[in-house]
């Protein structure tokens, strides 16, 4: 694992720590042992740490663009916050708020710069266009297998999009894996802003189609359920 995936790592703990703090703030009762260290000042510094993480999703970014001739777009936090931000009035709440977009924004770029770093020792070939038409390179003395891949559209994108968010509660997520579900739709929802990356796409999309299939084989008595509402889900990612 790199150093900036565990850099944001860090960060997304300390965030959902903070949301934790401040939410028991909120309802006035007893903050738990594990959370006896928390002060507003932490929550302050978290905040202030921002700035830092944006550079370094910047950074990495910007590398691998110039690297790949790539146009991935890079979303600040600022972009994150004005795109799924739910602003609250009191003090505490905003904080639970903001506390709750840095977890998720790191959460995206944790599997944006995985998937980046994923790829760097990878070959690129540039042959103009192919169309249906399996390519393979075998070093001398090698073995390999054939695998097709097709292109995956906008449209595709935004039909799983919709599909997430309408029957998304009927899998029953536990937190973490709701959390962590919500995280990759935002990566793929990202991605419609510009180009779609087919790197970071299908990362995000066999992750969720992972989570998905898990909730899937073990909802035995969740009749809501249903596999064939996720087919094209599961297809879209094989």
């Amino acid at each position: 694992m790199g150093a900036n995936v565990r850099a944001f790592e860090r960060l997304r703990d300390r965030a959902r720590r903070c949301r934790q703090y401040a939410e028991h703030q909120i309802w006035r009762v007893s903050i738990p042992e594990e959370l006896a260290a928390m002060s507003p000042e932490e929550v302050t510094l978290t905040l202030a740490e921002i700035k830092g993480a944006d550079e370094i999703l910047k950074a990495v970014i910007d590398r691998y663009n110039r690297n790949t001739n790539s146009d991935i777009r890079f979303m600040s936090f600022n972009d994150y916050e004005q795109k799924y931000g739910n602003p609250t009035d009191s003090v505490w709440g905003s904080i639970s708020e903001s506390s709750r977009l840095v977890a998720m924004w790191c959460e995206l770029a944790i599997t944006q710069i995985g998937g980046l770093e994923e790829l760097k020792s990878s070959t690129t070939f540039n042959i103009g266009a192919l169309h249906h038409s399996p390519f393979q390179h075998i070093a001398p003395g090698g073995h390999g297998v054939q695998n097709t891949t097709y292109s995956i559209t906008s449209n595709d994108l935004r039909a799983i999009i919709d599909l997430y968010q309408k029957h998304v509660d009927e899998l029953s997520l536990d937190v973490t894996r709701r959390r962590k579900a919500d995280a990759q739709i935002a990566t793929i929802e990202a991605q419609l802003i510009d180009e779609p990356d087919p790197d970071i796409v299908r990362a995000a999309g066999k992750s969720l189609k992972t989570i998905v299939e898990g909730a899937i084989g073990g909802a035995l008595g969740n009749a809501l359920a249903n596999p064939g509402v996720w087919a094209p889900l599961l297809a879209l990612f094989s």
